[in-house]
């Protein structure tokens, strides 16, 4: 067996299982990779520099028997957007995260116990089906179709909070649509101005970490309970479910934000 621990079905607090399971390491974990996991979660745990973070995975990522996959992925990590990146451009690392997105499913799937059937999410059972990115028009498709639900859209917090929701794929009425910005700008409002900021600035590496602590904050238990209550529980567990979809194990989190920068600096500043 892969573990000794049952793995917890939520599937947010499995992301610290997994940090404690990697850690234990053992010989069937070195040959799935799991050293590289580890590296990668005690580094970016500590909120550095996220280049510096990813040179220094480059050595672990080679003795991994998933070198190809993993060291394509610390490629694309790290955000080094032009200061007005073309519509090409954005379109192109879309694609090339959503490949890879491909490849790091590939990488996990045969791996039963970091995937199961189904996870807790508020306390309802639901199917787990990580999955990539949309294809890039999808992706904008969709924005645009919240956009015009949503009536207005300038403000850049909730150009952010939209590409979000078009990267995860994910649908809200009006009404809906404002009880989440309203939540999500009182519970983590801080944070996304320093992302707004980092991204004016054209600070893109303070751009990447502050948008990991968004992330970080999205799937908290407070956060999750406090959307619960506003939005409703159905809603709120389908909002979780598909971020949780993006949360694939060892580099799901970095493409995505990656990817992501790159939209925000060409749509946004």
């Amino acid at each position: 067996m892969l573990y000794t621990t049952p793995a917890p079905t939520d599937v947010f607090a499995r992301r610290n299982f997994l940090k404690a399971a990697l850690i234990t390491g053992s010989s069937t974990a070195a040959a799935s990779g799991i050293g590289f996991a580890t590296s990668a979660f005690n580094a970016f745990a500590q909120q550095p520099d996220p280049c510096d973070v990813i040179d220094k995975l480059r050595f672990v990522a080679s003795e991994s028997p998933h070198a190809d996959v993993l060291s394509r992925a610390l490629d694309f990590m790290c955000p080094d957007p032009p200061p007005h990146p073309s519509a090409d451009l954005v379109a192109e690392r879309w694609e090339t995260a959503r490949l890879l997105y491909v490849d790091a499913l590939h990488l996990v799937n045969p791996y039963p116990l970091v995937i199961p059937q189904r996870v807790d999410i508020l306390s309802q059972r639901v199917k787990l089906e990580f999955s990539p990115l949309p294809t890039y028009p999808q992706f904008l498709e969709l924005e645009a179709e919240l956009c015009s639900t949503l009536g207005a859209c300038e403000n850049p917090v909730v150009k952010i909070i939209l590409k979000i929701l078009g990267a995860i794929g994910l649908k809200f009425d009006q009404q809906q649509m404002q009880t989440l910005l309203a939540t999500v700008g009182a519970s983590i409002g801080g944070l996304l101005d320093a992302l707004v900021n980092a991204l004016k600035g054209q600070a893109f590496k303070q751009a990447w970490k502050a948008f990991w602590a968004i992330l970080e904050a999205l799937v908290s238990a407070g956060f999750r309970q406090a959307l619960a209550r506003t939005l409703g529980r159905a809603a709120a567990t389908r909002f979780f479910a598909a971020l949780g979809a993006k949360l694939i194990p060892w580099i799901g989190w970095g493409i995505f934000i990656a990817a992501l920068l790159y939209s925000f600096a060409e749509q946004i500043f």
